[in-house]
């Protein structure tokens, strides 16, 4: 085989890419710092990264969104600059990369992986959030909620309190042998630098609605699981092909007491969540 291979860690969770060039490993470890492992963890997923015939579009800006396509056995990760094949049971996975820009090539493998990623969270009781996640005292909380309903301004508000972002836009979390854990992760984390690895509870899921004032309500868990199925990235095409993808939001929901957060775009929700305790918050 031939390539450079590169180990990372993120948060417990090994990912190897194999069959790197110079170009996209030297990347590699000047945005990923933090993750890259001499000796890495052993992998939980393995990616072989090979070159595409084809050329990417040029002069085109990336689009973030992928085409999915699942089977009975693999699932298709498409973009204009790449694609990644990846086994049902999510352990490997292929990445071709369009001839082209090397920085669309960089971003491209960086967003398949994301993708890759979730899908073999699945398996273990977690997956790709499309969520805002900070960190309140060693714990993290979820706001969970698509483009469009005030992640990134309750991610500010967050920062600009001093509080440590996990991601205004997609959080990994984990349950596999334990509760439900958030992970620090270089995804998608160019706005809110990633507070690097690490592993913490979450000690709530928010679902998000504009407000005057700061309060929380209950959630009924309905509501609550069908708003993680649909903020589940990757997971809408993985029923069938991915059998624990549909487990996967009754056991997200169930990881963390749930309210829906009524907020402005300040930092007054702030102390609000911190009464959060451990009853669930949910109805029937």
């Amino acid at each position: 085989m031939t390539g450079r291979t590169v180990d990372v860690d993120i948060s417990g969770l090994g990912l190897r890419f194999e069959g790197l060039t110079p170009t996209l490993s030297e990347e590699l470890h000047r945005q990923w710092p933090a993750f890259v492992r001499a000796q890495g963890v052993s992998p939980a997923l393995v990616i072989r990264v090979e070159e595409d015939d084809r050329a990417m579009t040029p002069g085109r800006f990336m689009v973030g969104a992928l085409q999915l396509e699942a089977a009975a056995n693999a699932v298709h990760f498409r973009a204009d600059e790449g694609a990644i094949v990846q086994e049902a049971p999510g352990a490997r996975a292929v990445a071709r990369l369009a001839r082209g820009d090397a920085g669309r090539r960089f971003w491209a493998l960086v967003n398949l992986a994301c993708a890759a990623v979730g899908w073999r969270l699945l398996a273990r009781g977690g997956g790709a959030v499309h969520a805002a996640g900070v960190l309140i005292e060693e714990k993290a909380y979820l706001l969970v909620g698509p483009s469009g309903c005030g992640k990134t301004t309750w991610a500010r508000t967050a920062a600009e309190a001093g509080l440590p972002v996990l991601s205004d836009d997609c959080v990994l979390v984990d349950s596999a042998g334990g509760p439900l854990m958030a992970l620090g992760s270089p995804f998608r984390s160019k706005d809110f630098p990633s507070p690097g690895p690490g592993r913490w509870p979450v000690a709530a899921i928010l679902l998000p609605q504009p407000a005057a004032e700061p309060s929380l309500t209950p959630v009924t868990r309905l509501m609550l699981e069908a708003r993680i199925a649909a903020n589940l990235l990757f997971s809408a095409v993985a029923w069938e092909a991915h059998p624990a993808a549909a487990r996967a939001a009754g056991v997200i929901a169930a990881g963390a007491p749930a309210r829906t957060l009524a907020f402005r775009p300040d930092g007054s929700w702030i102390d609000v969540i911190a009464t959060i305790e451990g009853d669930p918050g949910t109805t029937s």
